[in-house]
């Protein structure tokens, strides 16, 4: 169902929600609300940042509300001064650091706080406590560390000597944190470590780390018209440790047919006074159903050791792109078999300009 719900979203996700309730949907009940981050901005391809954030806490998926507006686009800095274009496919990477360390600034306020709340007896929490002055209000340092543990919708002391007594559930413990004046809020910033390039020397790690991929197609061509049809693509991505097969699926595949839009049919042309003609979708040809390869196989190499980026995954937006240079390459070559010369093949690779290689 959360699935689901991701995928019916806009473009960007401008923040979350997370509902905390034990009763039945069907029932009229006051909802307890959560703000884990300041709106923290996905990029649309990327809405797999929340699977990341929520990796071993599968039993808070049913409590997930997500919440979507076009208002804020991924770049707005009416929240975050920093923020920065989501080029260059690091929207996720940037995004899922800083969403992940201020849910850890969250996670650690709320340690201190359970510490504090399981150390009270049971009659000594809660509204009847909160604001009466019946018990010293709960004062946190947010310099300290803690082992406490959160799992399956609750949060344990594993130090404690009382068994019993030694955890909270999760909703409960929040509702403490909040009659208790505790920020449930955090920021986060992120930047990637280790990057340098000196412009003028040429010189640097500009990079840090590498998407790879290979791709082998194979076309067919009308040898009366220049008509190309791609007959089959393999694909073979490295994307490190996936959070999301399906997600990055569709980026890989979605990549690959628009590097194939602009190698083969997206031509641009100038009338003599330099206006741009092809400025619609008639006269630009973007990639149709009848234009992606007949068959088109995608799988992703099993890469454990990628331990550099978030959760060991890898940026996936635009690399793939790149791989459609697989059937500009095909077209060369099937031309070559033809003519016996291999030809300067321009690009895009359109139909007029595979017609006019075949009658050189």
């Amino acid at each position: 169902e959360s699935t689901s719900r991701l995928k019916k979203c806009p473009s960007q996700i401008s923040f979350l929600l997370l509902s905390f309730s034990s009763k039945k949907k069907s029932q009229n009940i006051k909802r307890t609300y959560l703000q884990p981050f300041e709106r923290t901005y996905l990029q649309g391809d990327k809405p797999d940042m929340l699977y990341i954030l929520l990796t071993g806490q599968l039993s808070l998926l049913k409590e997930i509300k997500l919440i979507c507006k076009n208002s804020w686009p991924a770049t707005s800095t009416e929240k975050n001064s920093n923020t920065s274009a989501t080029a260059a496919s690091s929207g996720s990477d940037l995004n899922g650091r800083a969403a992940e360390a201020a849910c850890e600034i969250i996670k650690s306020r709320l340690s201190q706080v359970a510490l504090q709340v399981l150390n009270r007896p049971v009659q000594m929490r809660g509204r009847k406590v909160a604001g009466n002055g019946t018990a010293p209000e709960i004062i946190i340092d947010e310099t300290l560390s803690s082992q406490v543990i959160f799992k399956n919708g609750e949060v344990i002391d594993p130090n404690a000597k009382d068994n019993i007594n030694n955890k909270i559930l999760f909703k409960e413990l929040l509702a403490e944190a909040y009659l208790n004046r505790i920020s449930l809020s955090g920021y986060g910033f992120y930047r990637y470590p280790g990057i340098y390039y000196n412009k003028e020397t040429g010189t640097g790690e500009p990079f840090y780390y590498f998407t790879n991929g290979a791709a082998v197609s194979e076309v067919s061509i009308e040898l009366l018209t220049g008509e190309v049809k791609v007959l089959r693509t393999d694909i073979l991505m490295d994307l490190g440790r996936p959070q999301n097969i399906g997600i990055d699926m569709g980026q890989v595949t979605g990549a690959f047919i628009q590097g194939l839009g602009w190698l083969t049919t997206e031509n641009l042309f100038y009338n003599e006074k330099g206006k741009l003609n092809t400025f619609s979708p008639s006269t630009y040809k973007i990639p149709s159903v009848h234009d992606i390869p007949r068959v088109l196989k995608v799988d992703f190499v099993e890469n454990q050791k990628n331990i550099k980026n978030l959760k060991g995954s890898k940026a996936v937006g635009e690399p793939p792109l790149m791989l459609a240079i697989s059937v500009w390459a095909a077209i060369k070559n099937a031309i070559a078999s033809q003519t016996n010369i291999i030809p300067h093949l321009s690009v895009p690779a359109s139909q007029e300009t595979v017609l006019m290689s075949l009658q050189q």
